[in-house]
């Protein structure tokens, strides 16, 4: 079903990632982690190495499916923006199986975010869309949640993962 590493040894965490990129956005936190935690990172659904989504589903289900293939039944939650949502829904309905919850950046779950984007600028991302140049609506992507600058290797999975989702 969703791809998902364990790496590690030690009290579980798991990482949950934004909603433009996929579970390699942590690849420079796990080894940090690793010596002390059994980290476990996963691609949401339509994400890196999941499958798309071919009807309904529930990113809470989806996280504890997660947990129950990797064997937790306890377990730290960080999430980052939209995966920062999705540890706080799991919490709010699975708070005997959160040991910790870090929710960074996170969006809300029932809240809009609230922003609004000139006009020309909502045009070119639908001429992107509608073209299906992945760079483009990626170079969109980046420029309203990476406004202080990206490295290749984002800019290379936010293209990637910008394909999944359109």
């Amino acid at each position: 079903m969703l791809h998902y590493e364990i790496t590690g040894d030690g009290s579980p965490v798991v990482l949950l990632h934004e909603g433009i990129v996929d579970s390699r956005s942590w690849s420079k936190v796990v080894p940090l982690l690793a010596p002390h935690h059994t980290v476990v990172t996963y691609d949401q659904r339509g994400y890196g190495r999941s499958p798309r989504p071919d009807g309904p589903y529930s990113l809470v289900d989806d996280l504890a499916w997660v947990l129950g293939a990797a064997g937790l039944d306890r377990t730290a939650l960080v999430g980052t923006s939209r995966g920062g949502r999705i540890a706080i829904d799991f919490t709010l309905e699975h708070p005997d199986r959160v040991s910790a919850l870090v929710p960074v950046a996170a969006a809300m779950s029932g809240h809009s975010l609230g922003l609004s984007f000139p006009e020309e600028l909502e045009r070119a991302a639908e001429r992107a869309e509608a073209e299906h140049d992945l760079e483009a609506m990626a170079g969109f992507d980046l420029q309203i949640w990476a406004p202080l600058g990206v490295d290749e290797e984002l800019t290379t999975m936010v293209v990637e993962n910008v394909d999944e989702r359109h």
